[in-house]
């Protein structure tokens, strides 16, 4: 015990050796944990081939332009680097022209675990388009060296041809070392959101600038990668999705948004990866918007909603600008996988213990945390920070009910970092990570 904590394949940190369910100094027990494996089937390590060494900066803000050959989704970005323990690491992923920085489409954090030069892994979404250029970057909250390679670009690695090296977004030689994570395929599967009763409608122009979407009702604990629209977008051209939450049909607050080019004009799935996780029984606000939408498949949203899909979603009322007065539904798609299979419209007669990660992560204010408990009875949800130490109690209760319930938290307060969220109830102990940003 007195070699912890330690990061275990930077997939778990061992804190504190534990004797009845209280820290302990004495030996840690040998565990042995099976996971799942990323759903990234690929990795590659993009650099310009050349000589390495090591660089050293304080908070380096650097990366490497690349234009991937064909269209793949980046699942997680990764730099060889030595820095304090405990230094937050973020990987950014920005559209670029012509080797210049234009706006950023996706951003992930992690924690240094350990002082030594190793690879920090930092979880990312985003879609890169066959033949667009990007600029992925890596920045580091405080001193720290890393290694780098020089050698004129471009060089092809895999699918990703390598242009060039940059720091603050302007091009530089020597490049980072970078290994990222990718597929060409999207895990989960495809739920088209078609109106029960008839064919798919024709394609109409709804208007420019686009911003259309449906609020709906998940029906199990589900997670989300994708939200897609059918429609005719010019090449070049950009698509947002974003998922809200909801009370009814009264959008909330942002839980995630990502953005992703069209790279061909026509009718076709524009499909956007992001990462969210849907709480059965909880209302959310799933929306589209984009400079120009030529056309786009869509129903009068009066009669025939809410419609359910597949015991998946419940599809409640189309929306514009967040405004559920609309009555156009378009031809959208989501692509996810469930949590759990317990469907909440099934009535089952125990709802499994749950805890959803927190909405939105990172936060910097109000954060909505969904959770479900088997039974009635006492019931904890406290937040701790990477030491262990108790930081804020959200719920503290011996006759908690059971079911599918949330509950808000105000971590403003919070100092910028990482916290864990801690479900106790019945001898049963769940947690989820949550990154507090100021």
């Amino acid at each position: 015990a007195s070699d912890l904590p330690y990061d275990v394949a930077g997939v778990v940190r061992l804190r504190s050796a534990s004797e009845n369910g209280s820290p302990s100094a004495g030996e840690a027990a040998q565990i042995q944990l099976v996971t799942v494996a990323n759903p990234c089937d690929q990795t590659s390590t993009v650099d310009l081939g050349g000589s390495h060494d090591i660089a050293v900066a304080a908070s380096p803000d650097v990366g490497v332009y690349v234009q991937p050959q064909r269209t793949v989704r980046l699942c997680d970005v990764a730099m060889n680097l030595a820095a304090a323990a405990g230094t937050r690491v973020t990987a950014q992923v920005y559209v670029s022209f012509g080797e210049s920085r234009s706006y950023l489409i996706a951003d992930g954090t992690a924690v240094v675990s350990s002082a030594f030069l190793n690879y920090v892994d930092v979880p990312i979404s985003a879609q890169l388009v066959a033949g667009q250029q990007y600029d992925i970057a890596v920045k580091v909250d405080g001193t720290s060296s890393y290694e780098v390679d020089t050698a004129p670009g471009p060089k092809l690695i895999d699918v990703f041809e390598v242009l060039d090296g940059e720091a603050g977004g302007a091009t530089s030689n020597p490049a980072p070392t970078l290994r990222v994570g990718w597929t060409e395929d999207a895990p989960g599967y495809h739920f088209t959101m078609t109106k029960p009763g008839g064919p798919v409608p024709p394609p109409i122009s709804l208007g420019n600038p686009f911003s259309e979407g449906a609020f709906v009702t998940a029906d199990i604990n589900q997670e989300v990668y994708e939200l897609g629209v059918y429609a005719d977008i010019p090449a070049g051209d950009y698509i947002t999705a974003a998922i809200y939450d909801a009370t009814g049909t009264t959008r909330g607050s942002l839980v995630t948004m990502q953005s992703v080019l069209s790279d061909a004009g026509g009718l076709r799935w524009h499909d956007v990866p992001l990462t969210a996780e849907l709480i059965g029984g909880i209302d959310y606000d799933f929306a589209f918007s984009a400079p120009v939408v030529n056309s786009v498949p869509a129903w009068t949203d009066n009669p025939g909603l809410p419609f359910d899909l597949l015991g998946v979603i419940q599809v409640n009322d189309a929306e514009k600008d967040g405004n559920a007065a609309d009555d156009k539904l378009v031809h959208m798609r989501m692509t996810g996988c469930n949590a759990t299979a317990t469907a909440v419209s099934q009535s089952p007669a125990r709802t499994p213990t749950f805890l959803g990660s927190p909405m939105p992560n990172p936060a910097t204010g109000r954060v909505r945390i969904g959770y479900a408990l088997d039974q009635a009875g006492p019931a904890d949800i406290t937040i701790y920070d990477v030491t262990g130490r108790r930081v804020a109690r959200i719920l503290a209760t011996s006759s908690a009910r059971p079911g599918v319930a949330q509950a808000d938290v105000d971590v403003s307060n919070l100092a910028s970092g990482v916290y864990f969220v801690r479900l106790s109830t019945h001898g049963t102990v769940v947690s989820r990570k949550l990154v507090v940003t100021h």
